[in-house]
């Protein structure tokens, strides 16, 4: 018979979410996700500042998703420090066009007034838009011209052409 006088030992658990009851689990992730969104905010704040005070001529969140992007892409802040909380953010979008809904609704009368000069600003501001990314893209990829067999070869500005 042994008697030792210590505690026993238990064996290990694979996973923590086993032992600790699944509300704390919750508060956890909770809080995670919240201080992740609040990172965001803490960029989105950044921004508006940098702009108010450097007289940007730029919006502030615009600035602030411009600093989010430097701050990802130089690693100074790693993906899943925000990850979730942008994921969220993503996921629940569509909420946030709620209030322009409706101010459409309460400033009806503008809407009968200008509504084809805004109609066709955004349908012109959407084509544009599409026109600029399209070239971009192609200019990214660089130039590309059909071939008579119909496969794709690169222009002779990028590569020796093909005879």
């Amino acid at each position: 018979m042994d008697r030792t006088l210590g505690p026993t030992r238990q064996p290990p658990v694979a996973n923590i979410e086993q032992t600790v009851p699944q509300g704390l689990v919750l508060l956890r992730r909770s809080a995670a996700v919240a201080a992740q969104v609040s990172l965001l905010w803490v960029a989105s704040y950044v921004g508006h500042e940098a702009v108010k005070l450097g007289h940007l001529p730029l919006p502030g969140n615009v600035a602030g998703l411009l600093v989010m992007f430097a701050a990802l892409s130089c690693g100074v802040l790693p993906l899943r420090f925000v990850e979730e909380g942008a994921g969220l953010l993503v996921r629940n979008l569509p909420l946030f066009f709620v209030p322009m809904a409706v101010g459409f609704l309460t400033q009806g009368h503008l809407l009968a007034t200008h509504g084809v000069a805004i109609a066709v600003a955004l349908v012109g501001s959407a084509a544009f838009g599409f026109a600029v990314t399209g070239r971009v893209a192609q200019h990214m990829m660089g130039r590309r011209r059909r071939s008579p067999y119909g496969t794709w070869r690169i222009h002779a500005a990028t590569r020796r052409c093909h005879r």
